[in-house]
């Protein structure tokens, strides 16, 4: 064992003899202390002890992609996971799987990357996706010593294609009102019209619970949120996307909503007995108490905006951007929106709503000119 000098450590190791020559076969392991290279050399030994153990050089693609998804990701919440078996399933292996891990160049993952687009027309957001399984397995190889560097690293001159940003969708003040009216007395009634005005996610509102809402001070805590679990398909609470919980206080009248879906959903219990099934104490429910499923919130939100003029296609999350958009034209700061919203900074609120303020800002010019116009007819008058 030494240490190189680039600073790092690496232990040179003797795996045999080459049958061929008689030579001894070495392997160099690699890490940035020699704590870290003498934890590798062990966990070796008890790969080659329990016979899981592949030589580097024979070592495929699909082979460490197996032992980094087994290994490594057992940490990862379910969905992360779901999605790397995707990946690694239907599209990594089946391109370059059979490519020998230490083989494997920048060339051949931009090959695989345009292949996606061009033959399988896939979304440069899903590929990116794709690139980001195979980008953190490889770099796992790297930590490991089996390979020197991460050929998925693509660098400034080999680009992956360009991700555009979908164009924002929301209900503005003249839609909403349309929107109000076309939910009023339907069912999601109650869940829309306090999604709209609060910015939750889909997972926060439909997993808000009665113990999150605290009515004497008029506030509601965000701290979880129901996801549906692709490997199991159940739903379950898990924590939020950003792990940051946060207490939101929103205008008294959605308050006061709330308070007539809890006296709704008391007299629904006491009418349904034992047939009553909110054991989850959400706050919406089906009729039953049971939990809301995602494909059913999404296709009835869809049958009520479709007839709005201009709107375009209305997704849940969009009911989100709607809360920002008519935040702002009530004169809510972006600090106060970001806090709302649970951003980890209200920088990065800012940058994906900005555009919201150019509209603002015409907005706020229109209302000048009605201004100036209506004091030049009252000096002529």
């Amino acid at each position: 064992m030494r240490q190189r000098p680039d600073g790092r450590w690496e232990a040179r190791i003797t795996q045999g003899y080459d049958s061929g020559t008689g030579k001894q076969v070495r392997k160099s392991l690699y890490g940035s202390t020699q704590a870290e290279v003498l934890k590798k050399m062990r966990e070796m030994q008890t790969a080659i002890d329990t016979g899981s153990y592949i030589e580097p050089q024979k070592m495929r693609v699909s082979s460490w992609l197996d032992i980094w998804y087994k290994e490594y990701t057992s940490s990862n919440r379910s969905n992360t996971r779901y999605g790397y078996n995707v990946n690694i399933e239907s599209h990594i292996k089946p391109a370059i799987g059979n490519i020998p891990l230490q083989k494997l160049q920048k060339h051949d993952i931009m090959t695989f990357a345009n292949m996606l687009l061009n033959e399988k027309g896939l979304s440069p957001k899903t590929i990116k996706n794709i690139h980001g399984t195979l980008h953190v397995a490889l770099e796992q190889a790297v930590e490991n010593g089996i390979i020197h560097s991460n050929p998925a690293s693509l660098g400034k001159k080999s680009k992956l294609p360009k991700v555009e940003r979908k164009e924002m969708n929301y209900l503005d003040d003249k839609q909403l009102p349309i929107f109000l009216k076309e939910i009023q007395g339907k069912v999601y009634e109650d869940l829309y019209y306090v999604d709209v005005f609060t910015g939750m996610r889909k997972g926060e509102i439909t997993g808000l619970t009665w113990d999150d809402v605290d009515f004497e001070n008029g506030t509601i805590s965000v701290y979880k949120q129901l996801i549906f679990d692709k490997f199991n398909s159940t739903y379950s609470f898990q924590p939020l996307k950003t792990d940051k919980p946060r207490k939101i206080t929103p205008a008294p009248i959605v308050i006061q909503r709330l308070k007539e879906v809890e006296i709704k959903q008391k007299e629904n219990k006491i009418a349904l007995g034992s047939a009553w099934k909110n054991d989850m104490n959400l706050v919406f429910t089906q009729a039953d108490g049971s939990h809301l499923t995602f494909t059913t919130v999404n296709k009835t939100l869809k049958r009520r905006t479709e007839n709005i003029a201009g709107t375009g296609k209305i997704r849940f999350h969009d009911l989100r951007h709607t809360f920002v958009a008519n935040a702002r034209q009530s004169g809510m700061d972006w600090k106060d929106i970001s806090e709302m919203l649970g951003h980890a900074t209200v920088a990065f609120t800012m940058d994906v709503y900005g555009h919201l303020s150019e509209t603002m800002t015409r907005h706020s010019a229109d209302l000048m000119e009605q201004y100036i116009d209506s004091l030049t007819k009252n000096k002529k008058a």
